[in-house]
């Protein structure tokens, strides 16, 4: 599977030297800790670094993203960027729970697998000329490169579509992003589909708007019968750098029993002209 994704990966390279129009490039490095009880007897604890390559021409994206997760536990996957407790290995434990009673979770060493890569492919369905309000779909498959029993995986494909909104003002900005993933079922465990919304509301300051500060809300339906949805709510902040170059910084609390009690990304990315990659 890694020689499949750098296949796909140099194939997204291969495509920026064709020549499309208003070609960008960008590299992204997502970093991402997480922890929780979520529906354990103990706290389960994530560490995500994903890393990205996208390529914008005019209307279009097309894009790859390959994560390398860390955690104590296979009771928890990672599906649209998010943790969610499936149970893992131990789904059918958590298919039998009864009424609130927490799922008895032993205690394990940390493991770092490769986890699934997820391809997407996206399109504007309106902008306005200067860019200030944009509408687009995006199209999602997640390839199971990691094995049910490590935890980080469903062992199936999971297929998902959203639908983006933002809106740029004078120095407000507001996004949002509503998605559908038709999930994968585990060998004993079967999963409902997954509903995610995320709202971001922020304002810019300094010089050029170079800084920013922002209010998160997360929330995705249940995907395990009887058990709560996921919300989360967060704070964020960042800054651009040279170029097309920026960094952003968050941190979401948790506020249900499916979200992990905290979380803290931290995501840098870095867009060129197609052509001007590595110069």
């Amino acid at each position: 599977m890694p020689t499949v994704v750098l296949r796909l990966a140099g194939a997204v390279l291969m495509l920026s030297a064709l020549p499309l129009p208003a070609q960008r490039l960008e590299a992204s490095v997502t970093a991402i800790t997480a922890s929780g009880d979520y529906l354990f007897t103990r706290g389960v604890t994530s560490y995500a670094l994903t890393g990205g390559l996208t390529l914008d021409a005019d209307r279009w994206r097309l894009g790859v993203e390959v994560p390398l997760i860390r955690q104590n536990a296979t009771a928890v996957a990672w599906v649209a960027g998010m943790p969610i407790p499936v149970g893992g290995p131990a789904a059918a434990a958590l298919a039998g729970r009864v009424g609130e009673a927490a799922v008895p979770l032993p205690a394990e060493a940390y493991r770092t697998t490769l986890a699934d890569p997820t391809f997407t492919i996206g399109t504007d369905l309106a902008r306005t000329d200067d860019g200030g309000v944009r509408i687009g779909v995006v199209g999602a498959v997640k390839v199971p490169a990691a094995g049910v029993e490590t935890g980080v995986g469903t062992g199936a494909t999971d297929v998902g579509a959203a639908l983006h909104w933002s809106a740029m003002g004078n120095r407000s900005f507001a996004v949002a992003d509503f998605g559908y993933w038709w999930l994968g079922d585990l060998p004993d465990l079967t999963l409902d589909d997954l509903v995610t919304g995320r709202f971001t509301i922020g304002r810019t300051f300094g010089e050029m708007g170079r800084f920013s500060a922002m209010l998160r809300w997360e929330a995705a339906t249940a995907v395990i019968p009887q058990v709560d949805p996921r919300y989360s709510l967060g704070i964020g902040m960042g800054v651009a750098l040279a170029g097309e170059e920026a960094v952003t910084l968050a941190f979401d609390r948790g506020a249900s029993e499916t979200a992990p009690d905290w979380r803290v990304t931290m995501r840098w990315r870095h867009g060129v002209p197609a052509g001007g990659w590595g110069r």
